[in-house]
């Protein structure tokens, strides 16, 4: 019995032992609570991050050669419309910050699995690659930095 039905359950079922969390420690060590530091987001005069120059190099600095996510737009397709862009990004992703909310559609990634080597017809030898919205990763270049900076250091070594 052969065919892309078959083909999908054994993906689906190498993708749920892959993902089951069986290979997870048992027991967690004991680890101090972390610091509690204030965060800038709690002061009341804190500023949205978001301005036309930050998504600007947003847009010029996310990955063009990435395939697309459920959205179906390539990184490559919005440089030379930035200008266009830039303020409508801008108002969109202050109303997000403004709302504490994004998009249900950008918390759900297309998983794709890419041959590795090995038997074909093995799902254990496919990686699985996640594609993501590209306005989300234009929203997260934009917060990288703030979050950093307002993120304690972790010594996990």
């Amino acid at each position: 019995m052969a065919g892309p039905e078959v083909a999908a359950n054994k993906m689906s079922q190498q993708l749920a032992c892959t993902f089951s969390g069986n290979a997870l420690p048992r027991v967690r060590a004991n680890l101090p609570p972390p610091p509690i530091v204030p965060h800038p987001i709690d002061n009341l005069d804190n500023i949205c991050p978001f301005t036309p120059k930050l998504i600007q190099n947003a847009i010029q600095t996310v990955a063009r050669k990435k395939a697309p996510g459920m959205d179906h737009l390539h990184a490559k397709m919005l440089g030379p419309i930035t200008e266009y862009l830039t303020n409508p990004l801008t108002d969109l992703f202050i109303l997000y910050w403004k709302w504490s909310k994004t998009p249900d559609s950008w918390r759900f990634a297309q998983v794709v699995p890419i041959y590795k080597k090995g038997d074909a017809n093995d799902p254990a030898n496919y990686r699985r690659i996640s594609l993501l919205s590209v306005l989300h990763k234009i929203l997260e270049i934009c917060l990288q930095d703030e979050l950093h900076s307002a993120s304690p250091n972790i010594d996990i070594s």
